[in-house]
């Protein structure tokens, strides 16, 4: 639980755009940023993966298969898609 952040409302306003992150996007420094979250990224979560190691399969309209890791690896023979 240490290592997870606080639990907020996807509206709550839990910043505000730093200085370089204005650099980088072109937003206005100050203003406001709220928690959010993606849907699926919020049903991994609801379904408890959390640990690594945890993977869980979405079916529906859209097939994803979500796995929760230690840490991000991109292989080299991975292309952007489209092919």
């Amino acid at each position: 639980m240490a290592k997870l952040p606080r639990i907020v409302k996807s509206t709550d306003i839990i910043g505000q755009v730093t200085g370089k992150a204005s650099s980088d996007t072109g937003l206005p420094e100050g203003i406001p940023v709220c928690a959010g979250c993606g849907d699926q990224s919020a049903g991994f979560i609801g379904a408890g993966i959390i640990n690594s190691g945890q993977m869980v399969d979405v079916s529906g309209t859209a097939c994803i298969l979500g796995a929760c890791i230690d840490d991000f690896r991109l292989t080299a023979n991975i292309k952007p898609w489209p092919v």
